[in-house]
């Protein structure tokens, strides 16, 4: 498309120098050798489209100096077509073909193999990786292999590390925060694997992933809540009915159940009636009458 613009003004300023060369012709004493001889250069130049079309191209490619031809158009057709003409150099050098070679720049680049576009990516991995390693090495002051969080302050202060961050669009204004964040299973202590992994996820704004993510988390959570909550009107529903007051006796009626409806309960619970259910009787005067016969007998 770049190329069919650049044919197409060509074109358009091609007939625009035709009619006026036409028109130029047709004003031409052939009894005057200079206007012959002027009249000449012209038609070399300006003859027909074809030959305007060359012209055109010759001027703004290098294949001849634009000024040759500007100065055969001020001797012909005049002034105006030599303003005319300027412009067309004007547009073309500093417009058209800057975007035209901005296009072409712009498809080279996206035309990498995807074998440059992973060794790209994994060379920026490892170049921040290192970076991150060195910085972790710089703030583990008693080499210990972990960062406390006192470490971590003391480290972040330095405005190499803070740029470098920054370029990571990582904000440190608030240390605790960020430590608690790195600090993946919250030991209190920072190990090489969880700063530059931790370091790395942050790294940036967030992403889709991570959004995604959240609304996933945020949904269970619902979900499980919800659940929960239905659960705990079931056992106060539940625990209302224990502590009622009873509907069936009168408005002043006991508060709680009696013996006799406690058994009810239990025995519709069970499938089986409170007669059905043996109980020793067992009569209180019978031991009276037992320890009265002993003390006789002694």
């Amino acid at each position: 498309w770049a190329l069919v613009m650049l044919l197409l003004t060509m074109f358009m300023f091609s007939i625009i120098f035709s009619n006026g060369v036409a028109y130029y012709f047709e004003f031409v004493d052939l009894n005057v050798p200079a206007q012959v001889q002027t009249a000449e250069l012209v038609y070399e130049s300006f003859g027909g489209i074809y030959e305007t079309l060359v012209t055109l191209f010759s001027a703004i490619s290098g294949g001849n100096d634009w000024m040759n031809y500007g100065s055969v158009l001020r001797l012909g057709p005049g002034e105006v077509y030599f303003v005319i003409f300027v412009f067309y150099i004007f547009f073309c050098l500093i417009g058209l073909l800057n975007v035209v070679t901005g296009i072409f720049v712009d498809s080279a680049v996206c035309t990498r193999t995807e074998d440059e576009v992973v060794e790209s990516y994994t060379e920026e991995q490892q170049r921040l990786c290192g970076e991150m390693k060195r910085i972790f090495k710089a703030a583990d002051m008693d080499r210990n292999g972990t960062i406390t969080f006192e470490e971590f302050c003391a480290h972040v202060e330095d405005p190499w590390v803070q740029a470098f961050l920054s370029g990571l669009d990582i904000d440190i204004t608030d240390a605790r925060i960020v430590y608690t964040l790195l600090d993946v299973d919250g030991n209190g202590g920072l190990t090489v694997e969880e700063f530059v992994d931790g370091a790395l996820k942050l790294k940036g704004p967030a992403k889709g992933i991570d959004m995604l993510a959240m609304m996933f988390d945020l949904v269970r959570y619902s979900i499980k809540f919800s659940d929960f909550c239905h659960f705990i009107e079931v056992q106060t529903e539940q625990i209302k009915e224990l502590v009622r007051p009873d509907l069936h006796g009168s408005s002043g009626g006991a508060r709680y159940k009696t013996a006799a409806q406690e058994l009810d309960q239990l025995a519709h619970i069970t499938n089986r009636k409170v007669k059905d259910v043996s109980i020793p009787y067992l009569d209180p005067f019978e031991g009276l009458a037992r320890d009265m016969d002993r003390e006789e007998s002694c």
